[in-house]
């Protein structure tokens, strides 16, 4: 299932029907993030499905692993900290605001924070 707000952003009806429900990206990474100068950002999350599995060292199974690709268009406001050579990822999520959207970046380590734009779309490569 895929919440209406997503149902308007190109590609992640493809991204949720890979994981199964349009992911938190707990524990993903943020594996490449890039400033345009044209208002555009874009960024790739390493992605993947944690189970209710647990293998012979008691450690959760993952599987479906991917990298999500972000464009963020029509950019107005990049509230990033912790700009580490790595960011794992708590929660990434995307909220509507009066008249735009914003991304919010939750993390464990790394970078976070918040951008604020006016569409996006995302890509999803399996791996």
């Amino acid at each position: 299932m895929i919440d209406e707000l997503f149902k308007t952003i190109p590609g992640a009806d493809e991204v949720a029907e890979w994981f199964g429900k349009w992911p938190a990206f707990h524990d993903a990474e943020i594996s490449k993030l890039q400033l345009h100068q044209d208002a555009v950002i874009t960024f790739t999350v390493y992605a993947w499905n944690t189970t209710s599995e647990v293998d012979e060292k008691g450690y959760y199974r993952n599987e479906k692993y991917a990298n999500v690709d972000f464009r963020l268009e029509g950019v107005s406001a990049i509230n990033l900290a912790e700009l580490t050579e790595t960011g794992i990822l708590f929660e990434l999520s995307i909220k509507q605001t009066d008249k735009q959207l914003m991304l919010v970046m939750d993390s464990s380590y790394g970078i976070n924070g918040t951008i604020t734009f006016a569409r996006c779309n995302v890509k999803l490569n399996p791996r």
